[in-house]
């Protein structure tokens, strides 16, 4: 886990929630953030299919990088072994769609993993577990209800269409973590 449940309590003051539920909340909030920035976040071994870009490196999507065999890392990406060995003067081929995979270990544990994303995980780990959903009382958007045969009226703009869920947790994610998205731009990986 990306936070542990004592750093959970320490980010957000929430000392009632118990630990397993702590755990699982701090779970599905990282499972959120991953979506989002459409990267695994913590530290594992995977194996990843890549297209190298033009400059012939590949840039997995879990970083910061620990170890690739045959490989060497270089930041925040990967360099092929046999990139000087090619004819054409040093760019690695691995161009075609196909792509190649690759064996890393690359994430964070929660001993390197960034304050902020730390913090919006325990924030978001806290709405998620404290978040009471609509329909307990007047759903968002609503102008009229009533009761007898079960009857809601909203306004010009109709029933808000985004999930009340997501809609939540995008406004826990700091300027600061979705900068942490995964990318590839131009033919070079930005990550």
């Amino acid at each position: 886990m990306l936070v542990t449940v004592e750093r959970y309590r320490a980010i957000t003051g929430d000392q009632t929630t118990a630990a397993s539920a702590v755990s699982a909340l701090i779970e599905d909030a990282t499972i959120e953030l991953e979506e989002i920035l459409d990267r695994p976040l913590e530290h594992g071994t995977r194996i990843e299919r890549m297209i190298a870009t033009r400059d012939g490196r590949l840039w997995p999507r879990a970083t910061p990088i620990t170890a690739a065999t045959g490989y060497t890392i270089d930041g925040l990406s990967l360099l092929g072994v046999r990139t000087f060995d090619w004819p054409s003067g040093g760019v690695w081929p691995f161009t075609e769609a196909a792509g190649v995979d690759v064996t890393y270990s690359g994430g964070w544990t929660d001993a390197t993993v960034p304050r902020c994303v730390e913090r919006d995980i325990a924030t978001a780990a806290y709405v998620l577990g404290h978040f009471d959903p609509p329909g307990i009382g007047a759903p968002p958007g609503a102008k009229s209800i009533s009761v007898g045969d079960v009857s809601v009226t909203y306004g010009n703009g109709g029933a808000p269409g985004a999930d009340a869920r997501s809609a939540v947790l995008a406004s826990v994610w700091s300027r600061r973590t979705l900068s942490y998205r995964y990318r590839v731009e131009r033919g070079v990986g930005v990550i």
